[in-house]
C-alpha cells in the first residue's frame, strides 16, 4: 500500500493520454523507490531478501538477519525506469519564440532540432520521431499569413497618413510663416540655413513624439501582451516593447517628418523675398510662370514615377506571382496580392480627385437652402481658391475612409472564408481520421448507435433533468483505392478514347449518408443528372447501385459479356495497344461523383462515360501488372464537398489526384477484381477488405445546441476505440478558436480606424484654419460690406462640409465597391 499526498489536481488531460477513471501523475525518479519501501513490508519479500542474503554471503539466517540487506528487492526495485519508458517527450528550447516565426522558420528550427535527435538516437525501425506542435501549427500558417499581410497594409497606410498629416502641418506653417521667414532672408540668413531650421522644426515634432509615442505603447502594450497570453494559454513574452520594434518604430518616426518636410522646405525656399514680405499676400492668388527651352524638356518626375510603377506592378504580375505560387512560397504570393490590391485602391482614390471639385460644388448647391443660398457664391469661389490645399485633405479624408470600408469589408469576408474553409475542410462537427489503417468500424458504430439512443457517456437522461444525446448521425469515407498495394498499384482517369492524357485519380467511397452527416452547404455541384430526383443532396445516395452486386456485369461497347466468360488480359496485351481487349474484360458500368476540373479538362459531362483504369499487381517487390478498365458515368460534377478535396480549377490536376467517389458495393468490386487480375494467391485475398470497405474518415453529426462538456464526454467515449495513428477533431472548437482570434483583431482594426479617424480630423483642422488666415483680408473687405460674422463661420462650414462630404462619398464608394465577392457557383440540375 503506497501512502501519496496528493500535490495537485489535473482539470483537463489536454489529450495527453485517454481520461478512463481515475489517472494518477507520479514521479518516475521516486516512484520505484516508493514501491520498493512498501515491498519490504511484506513477510514473502523479506524472506527472500533473507534467502539471498544467506546464500551469496554464505552466512547463517541470524548474521542474515543482523545484516538487514534487501538484495532480491534492491535488484527487482533498483532499475532504472526511464529505460521502460514507451514515449520521450522532447521540449523544444525557446519554443514559443521558435513557434512564433515565420512558416520558413519554424521548418528551419524544427528540422534542426529533430535532425539532431534523430541523430543521437540512429536509425532504429521500432522507434519514430512526430512533430505534434509543428504539426499542429501547419494548417495555420495560412492565417498567419493572411494577418501579416492585413498588419502590413496597416502599417504602410499609417505611415502614409501620417506622413501627409505632418506634411499639411508642415506646409501650413510654412504658409503662415513666410514673413518671418523673409525677414530672416533679408537680415542674411541663406537658402541652406533655412532649410536646416524647417528641418530642426520638422525634427522638433518628430522628436518628442517619437519619445512619447514609444512611452504610450510601451504601457498600452502591457494589458494587451497580458490579454493575449491569456487567451493562447502563454506566458507573457515581455512587458516592454521588443527591440527590432522600438527601433521600427523609432526609424518611421524620424523619416516620415523628414520626408514631409521636402515639399514645405521647398516652397519656402521658391518664394521671392517681394511675396515673402507681402502680409496680404494669398496663396489662392499666386500665379506662377515657368520659362523652360523645349530643347531642355526630357521625362517629367511625374511620368517617370508612373512608368517605374507600370513596370513594377508587371513585373509583381508576370514573374512574381507564378514564380511564388510554383514554388508555393504563399507569402511572397499573398504579399504581392496584397500590394496589388493596395495599389489598386489607391489608383482609385487618386482617380477620384478628378471628380471631387464637381461633386463639391454640387453638394454645396444642393445643401445651401434659404437665406443662405446668397452664400453660394463666396463658397464656390473659396472652394475653387483653396483647391490645392483642400485636395491635400480630401485625399487623405478618401483614401482613410477608402482603406477602412475596403479592409473592414475583406476582413469579414476572409474571416467567414476562414470559418467556413475550416467546416468544409473537417467535413462534420466531430471527425475521426486514421493517418494508418483503417478504423474498428464495428466497434465506433456499435458506440455510436447507442449514443444516437441514449444521452451522452455520464449524463443524466432527459426525464432525470440532464442533457438530451449529443449525436444525431454519422457517415463514414473509406482509404482510397491506391492505398490498399497490393493489388492496386495505381489509378488514373481519362475520356474513353485517351485523349489529352490521362490524369491520378484518388477512388474512394463513401456511405449513402454522407451528404446527411456532414455540412451539406458546402456541397456545390456545376451540374448533375438529378440525382434520382432527390435533389443535389442526395447525389452520394444515388450511387447505390439498384442491382445486387452480383447481377453487376461488365460491358464492352455495343456487346454485354460476363466477367467469367474469357481471361483478363496480359499486361503485354494491354501495353500493345489492344485497349478493346482491356476494356472488354474489366469494363464495369459505374456511377460516380468526379470534380468539375474534368470539364475542360477531358471534356467530363454528366451521364457521358469516362475510361477508369485500375493498375493490379500481386505484390509490391514483383508480379506482373495488370490493366482494367471500367466505364465510370458521372452523376455530378462537383466543385466542392465538406471532408474532400475536390476542385474547379483543370491546372490543379497537374499536381493533385482527382477524386472519384463512389459507392462501397462497387469498391469492393473494384478491390476483387484487382485481386484476381493481379493472380492474388487465396491466402492473401484472405487478408484483404474484401467485405467491408476500410474506413480511413468517421464523420459525425452533433445535435443542434450541444455543449462544450457534451461534445468532450462524446470524444471521451471515442478515444479509446482509436489508435494512437488516429486523431479526433473538435470542429467546433476550431470554429471558436478562428472566431475570437478574428474578434480580438477587430478590436484592435477597431483602434486603427479610429487612429486613423484622429489623423484626418487634424488634417482637416489645419487645413481650414490656413483657410482661414488666408482669407483674413477678404473677411475684412465682407464685413466693412455689410456681411455679418454668422453668415462668414457659415460659409466656411458650408465649405467644409462640401469637402468633407464629397471625400465620405467617393470613399464610400471605392471602399465599398472593390471588395465585392464573386458569386458562388449555381447548383444546376443537370
Amino acid at each position: 500500500l503506497l501512502q501519496l499526498t496528493a500535490a495537485e489536481a489535473i482539470d483537463d488531460t489536454a489529450d495527453k493520454w485517454p481520461p478512463l477513471g481515475n489517472a494518477v501523475v507520479l514521479d518516475a525518479k521516486h516512484f520505484l523507490g516508493m514501491v520498493k519501501e512498501a515491498a519490504e513490508k511484506i513477510p514473502l519479500l523479506q524472506l527472500f531478501n533473507l534467502a539471498v542474503t544467506m546464500e551469496r554471503l554464505n552466512v547463517s539466517l541470524e548474521e542474515a538477519l543482523v545484516r538487514e540487506s534487501t538484495p532480491f528487492t534492491d535488484e527487482v526495485f533498483g532499475r532504472d525506469l526511464y529505460n521502460y519508458s514507451f514515449m520521450l517527450v522532447a521540449q523544444l528550447r525557446d519554443r514559443v519564440g521558435a513557434y512564433c516565426r515565420g512558416t520558413v522558420s519554424i521548418r528551419q528550427t524544427v528540422t534542426a532540432a529533430s535532425d539532431s535527435v534523430g541523430e543521437d538516437l540512429g536509425l532504429d525501425p521500432s522507434l519514430r520521431i512526430t512533430l505534434p506542435v509543428a504539426k499542429a501549427l501547419e494548417p495555420l500558417r495560412y492565417l498567419r499569413v493572411f494577418l501579416q499581410q492585413i498588419f502590413n497594409s496597416i502599417s504602410l497606410v499609417l505611415c502614409v497618413h501620417g506622413g501627409i498629416a505632418i506634411y499639411s502641418l508642415l506646409l501650413t506653417d510654412s504658409d503662415a510663416k513666410a514673413y518671418q521667414y523673409g525677414m530672416l532672408r533679408m537680415l542674411g540668413m541663406g537658402r541652406s540655413a533655412l532649410a536646416q531650421l524647417l528641418i530642426f522644426q520638422a525634427l522638433y515634432y518628430a522628436v518628442p513624439g517619437v519619445l512619447m509615442g514609444l512611452a504610450v505603447a510601451t504601457l498600452t502594450s502591457i494589458p494587451v501582451l497580458h490579454l493575449i497570453a491569456w487567451y493562447a494559454s502563454l506566458p507573457p513574452d515581455s512587458d516592454v516593447l521588443r527591440p527590432e520594434a522600438a527601433a521600427l518604430a523609432t526609424a518611421l518616426g524620424l523619416l516620415v517628418p523628414l520626408i514631409a518636410c521636402a515639399g514645405p522646405a521647398r516652397r519656402a525656399l521658391s518664394r521671392t523675398l517681394t511675396e515673402s514680405l507681402d502680409l496680404y499676400h494669398q496663396t489662392s492668388s499666386e500665379t506662377s510662370v515657368t520659362r523652360q527651352r523645349l530643347e531642355d524638356l526630357g521625362l517629367s518626375p511625374g511620368q517617370t514615377a508612373l512608368a517605374l510603377g507600370l513596370v513594377l506592378a508587371g513585373g509583381v504580375i508576370y514573374y512574381v506571382v507564378p514564380m511564388a505560387f510554383i514554388f508555393r512560397d504563399w507569402d511572397l504570393m499573398l504579399s504581392s496580392l496584397n500590394a496589388i490590391l493596395m495599389c489598386t485602391v489607391a489608383g482609385c482614390v487618386f482617380l477620384s480627385t478628378l471628380l471631387q471639385p464637381s461633386l463639391e460644388s454640387w453638394i454645396a448647391g444642393a445643401i445651401i437652402l434659404g437665406k443662405d443660398r446668397r452664400l453660394l457664391g463666396i463658397v464656390l469661389r473659396n472652394l475653387d481658391g483653396h483647391r490645392s490645399r483642400s485636395r491635400r485633405t480630401a485625399l487623405l479624408f478618401t483614401s482613410t475612409l477608402a482603406f477602412l470600408i475596403f479592409a473592414s469589408a475583406m476582413f469579414t469576408l476572409q474571416a467567414e472564408a476562414i470559418v467556413g474553409n475550416v467546416k468544409a475542410l473537417l467535413g462534420s462537427d466531430l471527425v475521426v481520421e486514421s493517418s494508418n489503417g483503417a478504423l474498428d468500424e464495428a466497434s465506433l458504430s456499435s458506440l455510436l448507435d447507442r449514443l444516437r439512443a441514449s444521452p451522452a457517456p455520464g449524463n443524466r437522461t432527459v426525464e432525470e433533468g440532464g442533457p438530451p444525446r449529443a449525436v444525431e448521425d454519422y457517415a463514414w469515407a473509406a482509404w482510397p483505392l491506391w492505398n490498399i498495394d497490393p493489388p492496386i498499384y495505381t489509378t488514373d482517369i481519362s475520356n474513353l478514347v485517351g485523349f489529352p492524357k490521362a490524369y491520378r485519380a484518388e477512388v474512394a467511397a463513401l456511405s449513402p449518408n454522407y451528404l446527411e452527416v456532414t455540412y451539406s452547404e458546402y456541397f456545390i455541384a456545376a451540374s448533375t443528372d438529378g440525382c434520382g430526383g432527390a435533389g443535389p443532396n442526395s447525389c452520394v445516395r444515388a450511387l447505390v447501385p439498384e442491382r445486387p452486386e452480383d447481377a453487376v456485369v461488365a460491358r464492352a461497347r455495343e456487346r454485354v459479356i460476363s466477367i467469367s466468360d474469357r481471361p483478363p488480359p496480359s499486361d503485354e496485351t494491354c501495353r500493345g495497344g489492344a485497349q478493346d481487349e482491356c476494356l472488354a474484360w474489366g469494363s464495369l458500368e459505374l456511377d460516380g461523383l468526379v470534380p468539375t476540373a474534368l470539364g475542360p479538362a477531358l471534356g467530363a459531362e454528366v451521364d457521358t462515360p469516362l475510361a477508369l483504369r485500375v493498375v493490379a499487381q500481386s505484390s509490391r517487390s514483383k508480379g506482373n501488372r495488370e490493366y482494367l478498365y471500367f466505364q465510370l458515368v458521372p452523376r455530378a460534377l462537383v466543385s466542392k464537398m465538406s471532408g474532400q478535396s475536390f476542385t474547379s480549377y483543370s491546372a490543379a490536376l497537374a499536381a493533385l489526384p482527382a477524386s472519384v467517389l463512389i459507392s462501397e458495393a462497387a469498391y469492393l468490386r473494384i478491390l476483387t477484381l484487382a485481386a484476381q487480375a493481379g493472380g492474388m494467391s487465396a491466402q492473401a485475398m484472405s487478408k484483404l477488405p474484401l467485405k467491408v470497405t476500410p474506413k480511413k474518415t468517421l464523420f459525425i453529426r452533433l445535435v443542434a445546441g450541444v455543449t462544450t462538456e457534451q461534445r468532450t464526454r462524446v470524444m471521451d467515449a471515442l478515444r479509446p476505440y482509436v489508435d494512437d495513428d488516429a486523431t479526433v477533431i473538435d470542429t467546433q472548437s476550431f470554429v471558436e478558436l478562428t472566431s475570437g482570434t478574428v474578434g480580438l483583431l477587430m478590436v484592435f482594426f477597431h483602434f486603427v480606424a479610429v487612429l486613423a479617424t484622429l489623423l484626418c480630423f487634424f488634417a482637416l483642422l489645419t487645413a481650414f484654419e490656413a483657410n482661414v488666415r488666408d482669407r483674413l483680408w477678404e473677411f475684412g473687405v465682407l464685413r466693412a460690406l455689410g456681411a455679418g460674422a454668422g453668415q462668414l463661420v457659415r460659409a466656411f462650414v458650408y465649405e467644409a462640409v462640401s469637402v468633407a462630404a464629397a471625400a465620405v462619398l467617393l470613399g464610400t464608394a471605392i471602399g465599398g465597391g472593390l471588395p465585392r465577392p464573386p458569386p458562388p457557383p449555381r447548383r444546376r440540375g443537370g
